[in-house]
């Protein structure tokens, strides 16, 4: 790789033995094309790393600041997959009874037997909606609750793996509002990010669109590109539905996840707004269980059932291996595929969060105390994380004496 001469402009806070992190962030700009970023590491509920840098809007040269955030997609259903286990926690919802049993229109079309279970390890069979979607469609919740309603499964439920990209968080919305009465990023607002401090919306308000940094998306190259982007391309396909038929929001044009609208609207599957300090907020209840954090807690049983892999296997959405706890990734090893090498997400053993499309991602590890946050605005072209996102992982790691830096290594 060449080294690239630009000025960083990278700025933030890291703390004496973490100075790997910020070689990897910094190397991300020189090597690895990183235009604008933040990443946050804490561990035993300090801040060790809090490091932002690079470009936030490449067409006007605004610099990534301290309090730029941006769309983080499907990192996004990490915060929607807690918000249903505070609800469970707090026994306004049972995992193991039918999404129907609080949603009674959903049993249509041989979803009756669906549990909360399945929809939280991708089983529900509920990937996309073939119907063609209006313009706009993703920022009406309760018109993508009636259209899931009405759809049926692409397999039958519980019996196989297909990541539900979109369709995941309108059935958790869905649920939120059938339980607790509020929506979904109401819920999340009220119980998660207003207690906890987070700069982190599910439907941002007016005010915060100054500080969004626009998401460029990835150059696909069809002689390298994985099967899933591939697939993206034949609109039959469930990958060619879930990004074809969004009514604009993952295409180019007025309604796409760069508009005002997108950032307004409550979109609990992908189009949460956040920074990289925000994910780690996220998650450092989960990798404490037990510890009050402002009235937020959760069980250690519950943590552990939680980062527990449910599903594992061959992905029918994302066409490879992948590892599912109940409502987050886990840690999974795609390098003995070297075309597919990119799109593994090693982490602890014991480590859970989400990923979002392009390569932002916040995990939890308990057994190390720490929790994690990743966010940026030039896509990757992996499914999962990508070279960038994952070589700071690796620093993490390495910098809590866990092995070398080079990927995965310290596992």
């Amino acid at each position: 790789m060449t080294e690239t001469t630009t000025d960083l402009m990278v700025d933030g806070f890291c703390a004496e033995g973490f100075g790997a992190v910020r070689d990897e962030f910094e190397r991300n700009f020189r090597l690895r094309a990183e235009l604008g970023a933040s990443v946050c590491v804490r561990v035993g509920g300090a801040t060790v790393v809090d490091l932002w840098g690079g470009v936030a809007d490449a067409d006007v040269g605004r610099p990534w600041d301290r309090d730029t955030v941006s769309v983080i997609f499907s990192a996004t259903k990490g915060a929607a997959s807690t918000c249903i286990h505070l609800l469970a926690g707090r026994g306004e919802i049972d995992l193991e009874r039918p999404v129907a049993a609080y949603w009674p229109e959903f049993a249509r079309k041989g979803k009756d037997q669906v549990t909360v279970h399945d929809v939280l390890t991708h089983r529900s069979g509920v990937l996309a909606i073939r119907a063609p979607l209006p313009a706009g469609a993703f920022f009406d919740a309760e018109l993508m609750a009636d259209l899931i309603a009405a759809e049926a499964p692409f397999f039958p439920p519980g019996q196989q793996q297909g990541y539900a990209a979109m369709t995941y968080g309108y059935i958790l919305d869905a649920l939120v509002r059938r339980t607790d009465g509020r929506s979904l990023g109401r819920y999340f607002a009220d119980e998660l990010a207003g207690p906890l401090g987070l700069d982190f919306w599910i439907g941002a308000p007016p005010q915060i669109e100054p500080r969004i940094a626009p998401i460029l998306l990835p150059e696909i190259d069809p002689t390298t590109a994985a099967e899933f982007f591939l697939l993206t391309a034949d609109p039959e396909s469930i990958p060619g539905l879930q990004f074809g038929n969004s009514g604009g929001y993952l295409t180019p044009g007025q309604h796409n996840f760069n508009s005002r609208e997108a950032h307004g609207a409550e979109i609990p599957s992908g189009g949460g707004i956040a920074n990289a300090r925000a994910l780690a907020g996220l998650y450092e209840p989960l990798a404490f269980p037990g510890v009050d954090h402002n009235g937020v807690c959760f069980d250690s049983a519950a943590v552990a059932w939680m980062s527990t892999a449910h599903s594992a296997g061959w992905d029918h959405t994302l066409r490879h291996n992948f590892r599912l706890g109940l409502g987050y990734m886990l840690s999974v090893d795609n390098r003995w595929r070297p075309e597919r090498r990119q799109d593994s997400l090693l982490l602890g053993s014991d480590a859970f969060g989400h990923t979002g499309f392009g390569g932002c991602v916040g995990f939890a590890d308990p057994a190390h105390g720490m929790s994690f946050g990743y966010t940026m605005n030039r896509m990757s072209s992996a499914v999962t994380i990508g070279r960038r996102g994952q070589s700071l992982i690796d620093a993490a790691y390495y910098c809590l004496g866990l092995g070398s830096t080079d990927s995965g290594s310290w596992r």
